[in-house]
């Protein structure tokens, strides 16, 4: 069994002034739980996909769920999204406050990242999905 506090990892966040952070917060060889904390105006990458299913529930704050066809949809504290495996799509925090994400894919820590941009892939080759520099 393992536990994570989730509100010490956002409030860490919030403190550090860091724009955003990733935290592995759980798996095994197959299965993924993460945490991602957004400051306003702050989100993912670009649009990109995973090779497995995923899901996240927001569980502070509010953002929207940008597609590769430029549509949005809003999120916002208790929604739960589903993105099948190889969606694009991209994550922005358009609140004034922060937004944090708990999630959790059909994969073990390591699985990569697939961005539309090629620069972006060579980019972030070797790294996590945000956080390092």
């Amino acid at each position: 069994m393992e536990l994570a506090t989730l509100q010490d990892k956002i409030d860490e966040v919030v403190k550090s002034g860091l724009p955003k952070k990733y935290f592995n917060l759980m798996g095994t060889d197959n299965f993924r739980v993460w945490l991602n904390v957004y400051m306003p105006g702050e989100g993912t990458n670009g649009l990109h996909y995973h090779n497995t299913d995923e899901t996240f529930t927001v569980i502070e704050g509010c953002g929207e769920i940008v597609h590769r066809d430029g549509s949005r949809t809003k999120v916002e504290k208790g929604s739960v999204v589903l993105l099948p495996a190889k969606y694009y799509y991209d994550i922005k925090n358009t609140g004034d406050t922060v937004m944090a994400l708990l999630g959790n894919r059909a994969e073990g820590f390591g699985g990569p990242t697939i961005y539309l941009d090629p620069a972006m892939n060579e980019k972030m080759k070797g790294r996590k999905q945000f956080g390092d520099s």
